[in-house]
């Protein structure tokens, strides 16, 4: 699965904060801050299950989902870059 340019801004071990959380954002519904809690601000295993369907769909990355659930959109791009690394390798 290719991951779509849109969300590659500088590279492919990289994704666009902005494009992780609005995407969050949308799922739980309301405006989150980066540093803010999925489980904190709503989240819950559906929400989380949604979330991992659309990480997926957008940079072809499974997301565990207590990592989701966890974490923060920080966190969540973090993890992302991370998984993207290490495909890239």
């Amino acid at each position: 699965m290719s991951i779509p340019p849109e969300y590659l801004p500088d590279s492919i071990d990289q994704v666009d904060p902005a494009a992780v959380l609005a995407m969050v954002s949308e799922v739980l519904g309301i405006d989150v801050p980066v540093d803010g809690t999925f489980i904190g601000h709503g989240g819950d295993s559906f929400n989380a299950v949604v979330l991992i369907f659309r990480i997926h769909e957008a940079w072809g990355v499974e997301m565990d989902l207590l990592t989701v659930l966890n974490s923060t959109p920080n966190g969540i791009i973090q993890a992302l870059n991370a998984a993207l690394a290490e495909i890239q390798r």
